[in-house]
């Protein structure tokens, strides 16, 4: 694909701005071009600005064009360049792809650009990762989303990823024998954060389904104060239960429904209890539990 600058696609810079400050002249990459209203990156080690295709991982959004520029008579680096505004604009149509639009729940989403500065949800698409354009403040009546671009707003989005895949514990695990259970215990790989568990799954070696020889697994958080075990997530190898888990593919535990049990304070412990039903099945690999940082 290549990315191609146009001024149709309908973005307006919108009358909230960022406390910082709206917008800048940057220069454009030899030969390069834009139009208004496209998300531009920085796309070299001298600050030269160009569009993306949508296959061009890791570039700094630097904001979206606030006119056409490029393809005048100075082809050279940096003989042309671009205002750009690097605060909140609407209007422009997410990517038409399917689950790469915005919806009114997304708040604070990422958005990607999907290829000539076209909003779009998905990290990458058919074997192509995308660059992060900036974040999402819902969207308009035709679903158009509000995206605040730029190079801050790069920063925030990278940060906001990171938080909402936060390792809240991990916990790894070699048994000794297939019968090998064992006892409610810390785990240990727990930072003091705040936090919602969003998700708890094993990976390493393969459990097959048994309902003669299965395992069998709590993971459980404690206050510190002497409180009684609250059920986090729990595994079952059984049938009727979660099944078996390839070798090497993260396996999801099922999450507890109780109201405030994946709820994670700074000073709770994670505990973890695994027990064998028969000759059991030999557990070797790591158990992450993620979550969002709060």
């Amino acid at each position: 694909m290549t990315a191609t600058a146009s001024g149709t696609g309908g973005w307006q810079p919108q009358d909230f701005k960022t406390q910082l400050a709206p917008g800048a002249t940057l220069k454009l990459t030899a030969s390069a071009s834009a139009g208004y209203g496209q998300c531009v990156y920085f796309s070299d080690s001298l600050g030269s600005v160009a569009l993306n295709d949508g296959t061009v991982p890791g570039l700094v959004s630097a904001g979206v064009c606030m006119q056409r520029g490029g393809a005048g008579p100075n082809a050279l680096e940096g003989g042309e360049a671009v205002q750009v505004h690097q605060g909140v604009g609407g209007h422009q149509p997410a990517s038409t792809i399917a689950n790469d639009g915005f919806t009114a729940l997304d708040f604070l989403a990422v958005a990607y650009d999907a290829g000539n500065g076209v909003p779009g949800k998905l990290s990458n698409y058919a074997g192509s990762n995308r660059s992060i354009m900036g974040l999402v403040f819902g969207v308009d009546r035709d679903l158009a989303p509000y995206v605040w671009a730029g190079p801050a707003a790069s920063l925030m989005a990278r940060s906001l990823l990171l938080l909402n895949n936060f390792s809240l514990a991990s916990h790894n695990i070699a048994d000794a024998a297939a019968n090998t259970a064992t006892a409610e215990r810390i785990v240990s790989n727990r930072p003091k954060v705040k936090g919602t568990v969003t998700g708890v799954s094993y990976v390493g070696s393969a459990l097959v389904v048994g309902d003669t020889d299965y395992v069998t697994a709590t993971i459980s958080k404690r206050d510190g104060a002497g409180g009684g075990a609250v059920t986090i997530a729990t595994y079952d190898s059984r049938a009727a239960g979660n099944g078996a888990a390839t070798a090497f593919v993260p396996k999801a535990w099922t999450l507890s429904v109780v109201a405030g049990a994946l709820n994670l304070l700074e000073t709770d412990e994670v505990t973890i209890a695994i027990v064998k039903g028969g000759s059991g099945q030999v557990l070797t690999g790591r158990i992450n539990i993620t979550g969002k940082a709060i």
